[in-house]
């Protein structure tokens, strides 16, 4: 669904694979378009722990592609900073804080952020309540300023992903649900 192009939300258990499973087939696609200098893609995640933790396995991936990822964050130091937006990577790790920021005050970050194609939000229960229209209104501000955005969210918890992240990202999705693992589980007490 993906690679076809269509907005999707992606339902599994946590340590299932939801991370491959979005990353992998965007990778791909933008490894067809990639430019250099042009940020194509926005992983988005709720905390700086969680995008630091999921950094390395999207830069392994992004690199055996021949693409380049970089997180950009309130901990990005000023000097890693300045390579960002003097040499922008295909994907850009961040969290909707930044984006909101960097768009309110026009910043150069911004300014990159029009080249791009596809917006990756996991753990996208998280977005709900005020916060949740916060997001909103930031995706369509995002909306109105690239010329079309691919949506992929994924979430481990939700009950009504498709209604919840359609209302979130104001696009049709397809559910994509997955059931993890199913090893067998063994217990041992010592």
């Amino acid at each position: 669904e993906i690679i076809s192009g269509s907005n999707v939300v992606i339902t599994a258990p946590t340590a299932s694979g939801k991370t491959e499973a979005f990353s992998i087939p965007i990778i791909q696609k933008i490894s067809k378009d990639a430019k250099s200098g042009t940020i194509l893609a926005v992983f988005v995640y709720p905390t700086k722990a969680l995008s630091r933790d999921q950094l390395p396995k999207l830069q392994e991936i992004a690199k055996s592609a021949g693409l380049s990822a970089a997180v950009f964050d309130g901990d990005t130091k000023q000097k890693e900073r300045l390579e960002i937006l003097d040499n922008p990577p295909h994907i850009v790790v961040t969290n909707f804080d930044v984006i909101h920021y960097h768009l309110m005050y026009r910043t150069k970050f911004a300014s990159a952020l029009s080249t791009l194609q596809y917006l990756i939000v996991d753990e996208a229960h998280v977005y709900s309540g005020i916060f949740g229209s916060n997001v909103h209104y930031i995706i369509k501000r995002l909306k109105r300023m690239c010329r079309k955005i691919q949506f992929v969210a994924s979430s481990a918890t939700l009950d009504n992903a498709k209604e919840f992240c359609e209302q979130l990202f104001g696009e049709k999705m397809q559910l994509i649900n997955g059931s993890g693992k199913k090893g067998e589980t063994d217990f041992v007490i010592i």
